[in-house]
């Protein structure tokens, strides 16, 4: 999140140059640079002001803790975030739980969680060895699709668990689901990796993981994996079906010609998060659209990377008097109706995931 319009016109861009690893089927952005990427608590990737999505990490958290038995168990988080995540599993379970995550912020962290709930803002690395050792569950969630060199966490961490077989939870953005969906808005340089599902159950194998259970969760968005460190060598298994990028690009020249030709005149996004960066970046332009809204009060009045407009809170949007709302999270689609009515607002929606037309 930038601070001022200038900031935001100034952020500087990189080239996204997707490759297929011929070898396991990992699609991967060959251009991406590390050193470009900065970690520090201005990077606002929160969900938990959502209604929705609140309601779905309760529910996979219950799950997660009926399945492992995690009632008052050491939970460890690589890559935690706010730590909203850990900060449920804690409540639920009463769990101990310790958040690893440079944009890590104590402050965050619910006050009737801190007694048993502790961040470190500092990158996962050999200093944690003990966090690991003590730990009954471990989870990483939405981290390692930033990494270009997965090896080095998982082989990190499959050295630190040894000879114990605790349970893991991992979570990353569902590689396939961006490709059959055509999702150019989930292409963007923060996330230099797309997990595909075969692709990321060979990577774990490899790493020495065997894996229990893989599912695409919340809308098929995410593929989650629960795996355990193996005791033996697991077998990597075959590469899946080619990437198929034409729905991508079909999406995109959609989305481009509505917003050249099509659009009314008054169009605002919902959702300043990384697709409404992403789609951005995918047309090349944001003409037409007069505003971005969204619910997290971290983000208002600050702006997204390249974009003119300030964010929005929803109760905003009667004085942007938009013709059209673009919603960039189908998943959100029945929690925004209902905001929407809240505040006496009619005004069409359309989804992201859907032809224009």
């Amino acid at each position: 999140m930038l601070e001022t319009r200038s900031a935001a016109r100034s952020v500087p861009h990189g080239v996204i140059d997707l490759a297929e690893c011929h070898d396991c089927g990992l699609v991967f952005n060959r251009d991406f640079d590390p050193v470009t990427q900065l970690d520090g608590t201005e990077y606002e990737e929160s969900q938990d002001f959502s209604p929705t999505f609140r309601g779905y990490i309760r529910e996979l958290v219950e799950r997660l803790a009926l399945r492992h038995d995690l009632e008052g168990a050491r939970i460890l988080e690589i890559g935690c975030g706010k730590g909203g995540f850990l900060a449920t599993l804690c409540e639920v379970t009463g769990a101990t739980g310790v958040g690893i995550d440079p944009v890590a912020d104590p402050d965050r962290i619910p006050p009737a969680s801190r007694d048993r709930l502790r961040v470190i803002p500092e990158f996962y690395g050999e200093q944690h060895r003990s966090f690991v050792e003590e730990a009954d569950f471990i989870c990483c969630r939405h981290t390692l699709e930033h990494i270009i060199d997965p090896s080095a966490i998982l082989g990190l961490l499959r050295n630190q668990l040894g000879g114990r077989e605790t349970p893991i939870f991992l979570d990353v953005p569902a590689g396939d689901h961006v490709l059959e969906t055509g999702g150019c808005w989930d292409v963007y340089y923060e996330h230099c990796m797309y997990y595909r599902d075969q692709a990321f159950a060979g990577m774990l194998a490899r790493a020495g993981f065997a894996v229990d259970r893989l599912e695409r969760e919340f809308d098929g968005q995410y593929l989650c994996v629960e795996a355990r460190a193996a005791k033996q060598s697991v077998t990597v298994p075959p590469r899946g079906r080619p990437a198929d990028v034409v729905p991508l690009i079909r999406r995109r020249a959609e989305w481009t010609r509505w917003f050249d030709r099509d659009a009314p005149p008054r169009v605002v996004l919902w959702g300043s998060g990384s697709r409404a960066v992403g789609l951005l970046g995918a047309m090349g332009a944001s003409a037409g659209l007069i505003g971005v809204v969204d619910i997290n009060p971290h983000r208002h009045g600050r702006w997204m990377p390249g974009f003119d407009h300030p964010i929005l809170a929803p109760k905003q949007l009667s004085d942007a008097r938009p013709d059209a709302i673009l919603v960039m999270n189908p998943a959100y689609v029945a929690e925004i109706r209902t905001m929407l009515r809240e505040l006496g607002i009619e005004v069409p929606l359309l989804q992201v995931d859907r032809c224009p037309t």
